[in-house]
C-alpha cells in the first residue's frame, strides 16, 4: 500500500498550485507581472516558445506520448517465459513560476498506464509515474543557491533490478525530499545537503525490503579554471527498514568519502572521474543470514566526445554498492556506450551496449551474475511537435543460480507530441 505524500512535497505542491492566484494578487498590487516575471534572463522568449501556455506568471508544458511493445519475455525467466504486447500512454507536465526574477518553483510530472494485453493476472499492469517527476524550488541569497526538492516515481519493471528474476513486476513507490545549499566563495562552491529518502514495494513478497534512509551530503568543488573542477565529496548514510513482515534485511551505516575531477579537455572531448572508501556496518540479526559488512571502493570514470557535427558517443564505467535484495548489499561493476548519430535529416540513431557484474554479500541465499545488453532507437521528427520512435533491447543474464538466468528481446514503438 502507497504511504501519504511528505510534508515537503505537499507544501510544493501547495506553493506550485497558488501561483496563478498569486500572480493576480501581485499584478492588482502593482508588483511584478506575469509579463515582467517572464522576461528575466532564462525565462522570456526562450521559455515562452518552450513552454504551451501560462496560468498568470506560471508557465506550462505539457507533452504526451504513446508506447506499443512487444516482450518476449516480461517475467524473466529462463524456463516459464511469458510473452506479450504492452500498451504505455503518457503524460508530462512541466512548470515554472518565478517567484522573482531569480527565485523559481518548478514541477516536473509524467505518469501513464502500463497496460499488458494477452497476461493482465500477470502484475505487470498499472500506474506509473516517471523517475524524472519532482517539485523543486531554487532559493538564491548572494552568493548561495538553496534548492529545495522533492523527487517521486511509481515503476513496475523490474529489469533494471539485476539482482531479480522470475518477476513480471516489481511495482516501488521512491520519494526522495531534501535541501542543497550551494555556496560560492570565489574559486570554491561548497556543498551541503541532506536528503530523506523512501522505497516502498507493493508486492507482498518483497515488502520486506520497504525501507527509509538519511542521507547526508558534504562537496567542495574547486573551480581551477573554466574548463577544469576538481574536489572530494562524501555521503553518510544511516539506512532502516521497515520491518513490515519481520526482520528479513539488516538496518546499516555508512559513508563514501572521495576525490573527483570534471575536465573540458577540448572543445570536443569532456572527461568526469571519481573514487574512494565505501564502507557500510550492518546491525545483524536478519533472517537473511548475512553478517557481511561493505568494506570496498566505489569508481566512475565518463567520457562525452563529439566525433563530427553529426556523431556524439560517450562512454562510462565504474564499481558501486546496491541495495541488496536477499543480502545487505551487491557489489556491481558496469559499462555502458552510446553513440548518437544523425545520418539524416529529421533522423538520428542511437545503438548502445551494457554490462554489469553483480556479486551478492555472505548472505544464506546469494547470487553472481553477469548481464549483457545492447539495443538501437532511430528517432524520426514528424514535425514542429509530432515525431516517432523505434526501437529494440535485448538483454542476457547469466547468473550461477540456474533458475536466475535469462534473456529478454523487446521490439518498441513511441509516439510523441507536444500539445
Amino acid at each position: 500500500m502507497i504511504r501519504g505524500p511528505t510534508p515537503l512535497l505537499c507544501l510544493l505542491f501547495c506553493l506550485w498550485a497558488a501561483g496563478p492566484f498569486l500572480g493576480l494578487a501581485q499584478e492588482e498590487d502593482g508588483g511584478t507581472t506575469s509579463a515582467e516575471a517572464t522576461t528575466a534572463p532564462g525565462k522570456g522568449a526562450a521559455a515562452d516558445q518552450y513552454y504551451n501556455f501560462k496560468a498568470g506568471p506560471v508557465l506550462f508544458r505539457l507533452d504526451g506520448s504513446g508506447s506499443v511493445a512487444y516482450n518476449d519475455n516480461i517475467n524473466l525467466s529462463q524456463n516459464q517465459r511469458l510473452s506479450d504486447i504492452i500498451v504505455t500512454p503518457e503524460l508530462n507536465v512541466k512548470s515554472i513560476y518565478p517567484v522573482t526574477d531569480s527565485n523559481t518553483l518548478e514541477m516536473d510530472v509524467g505518469f501513464g498506464y502500463e497496460k499488458y494485453i494477452f497476461h493482465p493476472d500477470a502484475g505487470g499492469s498499472g500506474l506509473i509515474i516517471t523517475p524524472d517527476s519532482a517539485l523543486q524550488f531554487n532559493l538564491y541569497v548572494g552568493d548561495v543557491k538553496i534548492n529545495f526538492h522533492d523527487r517521486f516515481s511509481l515503476q513496475r519493471d523490474p529489469l533494471p533490478f539485476g539482482q531479480l528474476s522470475n518477476i513480471t513486476s516489481f511495482e516501488r513507490f521512491e520519494n526522495t525530499a531534501g535541501v542543497l545549499v550551494d555556496w560560492r566563495l570565489g574559486d570554491l562552491i561548497w556543498s551541503s545537503g541532506y536528503d530523506y529518502e523512501d522505497f516502498w514495494v507493493t508486492n507482498a513478497s518483497f515488502r520486506y525490503l520497504d525501507h527509509h534512509s538519511d542521507i547526508f551530503t558534504q562537496k567542495l568543488t574547486f573551480v581551477l579554471s573554466p574548463t577544469l573542477q576538481a574536489g572530494i565529496s562524501a555521503t553518510y548514510t544511516m539506512l532502516d527498514y521497515d520491518d513490515t513482515d519481520g526482520t528479513v534485511e539488516n538496518n546499516g551505516n555508512g559513508f563514501e568519502i572521495g576525490p573527483f575531477v570534471a575536465a573540458q579537455i577540448t572543445e570536443n572531448f569532456a572527461v568526469n572521474a571519481g573514487c574512494g572508501i565505501d564502507y557500510t556496518t550492518y546491525s545483524g540479526g536478519g533472517t537473511n543470514d548475512d553478517q557481511e559488512d561493505l568494506d570496498s571502493w566505489y569508481a566512475t570514470l565518463g567520457f562525452s566526445h563529439r566525433i563530427n557535427p553529426q556523431m556524439m558517443e560517450s562512454l562510462t564505467v565504474g564499481r558501486d554498492a546496491l541495495d541488496g535484495i536477499t543480502s545487505n548489499f551487491t557489489e556491481r561493476n558496469y559499462g555502458k556506450y552510446m553513440l548518437h548519430w544523425n545520418f539524416a535529416d529529421k533522423w538520428s540513431a542511437s545503438p548502445y551496449l551494457l554490462f554489469e557484474n553483480l556479486s551478492d554479500s555472505e548472505a544464506a541465499e546469494r547470487e553472481n551474475a553477469n548481464r549483457l545488453g545492447a539495443g538501437f532507437t532511430i528517432d524520426h521528427q514528424l514535425s514542429e511537435k509530432g515525431a516517432i520512435q523505434f526501437g529494440y533491447d535485448y538483454i542476457v543474464k547469466d547468473s550461477d543460480n540456474a533458475d536466475a538466468s535469462y534473456y529478454q528481446d523487446q521490439w518498441k514503438v513511441n509516439f510523441q507530441w507536444q500539445f
